[in-house]
């Protein structure tokens, strides 16, 4: 109600905040492990900064730390051929450009290959069907 005062003692409360942030604290851990790029060499590249800290887009936030000054990163890091995976708009990995060989064998060792996409005429499709229309005679 407007006009009341919390009944909580200070201790009280620094044990709520941390129980707050051990909270997030998880479930950006849990997110780390899920959220994440791929670059051309293969490389899984991850979020390395405060964990205690919310995070509303672990891409982007991971995007900031490749190109720390540029406001587009994460559009950047897809342009230039990142795979990104975990997504939460997107549930299968994604690629904008054709896939380097090396983050192939990254997304067969990591189980995600079978849900792979790439953007294909404005729409993001299955690798094998890519591959399919992009190879006709193999």
């Amino acid at each position: 109600m407007i006009g009341m005062e919390n009944n909580f003692t200070e201790d009280e409360m620094t044990e709520l905040e941390d129980q707050e942030r051990e909270e997030i604290y998880k479930d950006n851990l849990e997110r780390q492990q899920k959220e994440f790029f791929i670059d051309r060499d293969g490389n899984i590249i991850r979020y390395t900064g405060d964990m205690y800290e919310e995070i509303i887009s672990m891409h982007n936030e991971i995007a900031a730390q490749v190109f720390p000054n540029d406001q587009y990163a994460e559009d950047k890091l897809m342009k230039l051929g990142y795979v990104m995976v975990g997504s939460t708009v997107y549930t299968s990995p994604i690629i904008e450009i054709k896939p380097s060989y090396k983050q192939i064998k990254t997304l067969i060792n990591n189980n995600l290959y079978n849900r792979f996409c790439i953007l294909m005429n404005g729409y993001y499709v299955n690798y094998e069907e890519y591959y399919a229309k992009t190879h006709p005679n193999d």
